[in-house]
């Protein structure tokens, strides 16, 4: 018979968590109602786009960016190396490709290494 380990409680703060992922994962998807705001408004603004609905759709296409960098900044679940390695990748070419991996992965620190290690290829 095998026994069943104790629930233990995790209180370890460094490691990720499904929920902010889940949400970080989300992100993409308003800078995406974001742009098709945008269009709308510019396309069917007659002589003027509407400025209101112009200035929620520019604001929800730069959710996703700022929220990487908010999290890149505040976050203790990667290290110094793995949040350069991060930095470098946003200022490169690869910038928009590897936000929606940064936003949704749950160990960023690997998903960087992958991207720079395919970069290197």
């Amino acid at each position: 018979m095998s026994q069943r380990a104790d629930p233990v409680e995790d209180t370890d703060r460094s490691r990720p968590h499904a929920g902010g992922a889940a949400i970080l994962g989300r992100l993409p998807y308003l800078g995406l109602l974001g742009m098709a705001g945008v269009f709308v408004a510019v396309m069917l603004g007659f002589e003027e786009p509407n400025t209101a609905i112009l200035l929620v759709s520019g604001l929800l296409m730069l959710i996703a960016p700022l929220a990487a960098a908010v999290h890149l900044t505040l976050t203790s679940e990667m290290t110094r190396e793995e949040k350069r390695l991060w930095v470098r990748i946003f200022s490169s070419h690869r910038a928009f490709g590897a936000l929606s991996p940064y936003l949704t992965s749950l160990d960023r620190g690997a998903t960087a290494r992958r991207i720079t290690a395919q970069d290197s290829k």
